[in-house]
């Protein structure tokens, strides 16, 4: 499945109206839907690159370990 980025330097913005009214897309981040009638505002990504996360993404991980007896 395609996802998709803002291009570089495109602003992030809500949808006012439409389909997806509501929805903020911000910069940096891959999305699966977007509005089409904002379409050419995005890039698709690579299948391979998404795998990784977009630089900036909201996506964290931690290194966090349970102590045994908690």
């Amino acid at each position: 499945m395609a996802q998709y980025q803002l291009k570089t330097g495109v602003q992030g913005f809500t949808v006012i109206d439409g389909e997806m009214a509501g929805r903020s897309f911000k910069s940096g981040i891959a999305y699966n839907e977007i509005p089409s009638q904002e379409a050419a505002k995005f890039d698709v990504v690579l299948d391979a690159a998404s795998d990784a996360p977009a630089t900036g993404a909201t996506t964290q991980t931690t290194n966090a370990k349970k102590v045994k007896g908690e």
